[in-house]
């Protein structure tokens, strides 16, 4: 439903990288890692990426962005995506990272999409919860920290033996921000990721 004109939204967005100079976009996750996510989530990944361009422009070439506006914008889009306010889920946020380094700004933005619509379509068989995501920056380094009130991970749930795709793909972007993963499954779900906070666009 929606999807044609959600394609056409699509390239528009994708339109704007035109006006962005290339030294500034991040080196994005490979296209292959996009489209191994499943059908439903490719759409809301793709615009992850392509709010971007917008933002680039506050800060010029220097590589970084306001993640904070960056962080509001999509997770709008997304809780529309969702129908988050429909199903009853409230999504309380707390971005407090004004710049941070365009690189990682996109595979938290990554992040964000998957665990979001994981806990909607997944944590509250049609109940209603809430949802807490906090980005705050602690000295050097940035703490992401996503939950949920649903019914949690299975009693038998392993991190370590984790083969899911969900969980595969949340392990390879807190590999890719260089962060620690640590995942509890009691009284709902929480996922946390502790980075280095970079101050430039990193370069090949």
């Amino acid at each position: 439903r929606g999807s044609k004109s959600a394609s056409i939204q699509f390239a528009v967005e994708l339109s704007d990288f035109k006006s962005v100079s290339l030294s500034a976009l991040p080196t994005v996750p490979s296209l292959a890692v996009l489209l191994s996510l499943p059908p439903q989530r490719r759409f809301s990944a793709f615009t992850a990426s392509s709010i971007l361009p917008r933002l680039l422009s506050h800060f010029g070439d220097s590589g970084m962005i306001n993640f904070t506006m960056y962080g509001a914008k999509l997770i709008s889009h997304l809780c529309r995506a969702l129908g988050t306010k429909e199903q009853n889920i409230l999504v309380d946020t707390n971005l407090a990272v004004n710049r941070m380094n365009v690189d990682d700004a996109l595979t938290c933005g990554l992040l964000i999409n998957e665990l979001l619509t994981n806990s909607v379509e997944h944590a509250f068989d049609g109940n209603g919860g809430s949802v807490v995501l906090s980005i705050t920056r602690e000295k050097k380094k940035i703490k992401f920290s996503f939950s949920d009130d649903g019914k949690g991970l299975p009693d038998n749930f392993d991190p370590n033996l984790g083969d899911s795709l969900g969980l595969s793909l949340i392990q390879s972007f807190a590999d890719r921000l260089d962060g620690q993963l640590d995942i509890n499954g009691r009284d709902g779900a929480s996922f946390q990721i502790v980075f280095p906070k970079k101050e430039e666009q990193q370069t090949a």
